[in-house]
């Protein structure tokens, strides 16, 4: 999970496995594209949908609602299942997050269009943790070896 998540919790060892960018998305012929400058203040014409309980970016996005006036609750729609997300995104003109390794994935870019200078949200760390008090186990140990190769940057598209 994201690092920030498990900030909060002294009884699991945390550990760095990569970072990773996270990007809002649009479906193709979504109205912001015609926007002359797409930045925090165009994405609040917008509703989003992220996944649920999500540190950091949940709280960020309904911060920029707040500051533009208006009621998160209204405007920020959570799901943790991915497809269900490029359902929403691909019918609707909700704007959805995704890791940029797989904006490069030809199933994505032909139906949507990443929206990399935002300045939306700073590059998050992916992180494991386990019980502080435990050594870890094998199969936890290949899995995460495994997740590190596949989010190394050398790792070609990550997906």
């Amino acid at each position: 999970g994201l690092e920030a998540a498990f900030s909060g919790w002294p009884q699991f060892k945390c550990d760095r496995i990569a970072t990773i960018e996270i990007l809002p998305f649009v479906r193709r012929e979504h109205p912001i594209l015609a926007m002359p400058s797409i930045d925090k203040r165009a994405l609040t014409q917008f509703d989003f949908v992220v996944p649920s309980s999500s540190e950091p970016y949940t709280p960020i996005i309904q911060q920029l609602y707040e500051q533009d006036g208006q009621r998160p609750e209204d405007r920020v729609h959570m799901t943790d299942y991915f497809p269900l997300v490029r359902q929403i995104v691909a019918a609707t003109d909700t704007v959805g997050l995704v890791a940029r390794p797989f904006t490069v994935n030809r199933w994505f870019r032909d139906a949507f269009v990443p929206l990399p200078n935002t300045d939306l949200l700073e590059p998050l760390v992916l992180a494991y943790a386990a019980r502080a008090r435990w050594p870890i186990k094998p199969a936890a140990k290949d899995l995460i070896a495994r997740v590190r190769q596949a989010w190394s940057p050398s790792a070609g598209d990550g997906a």
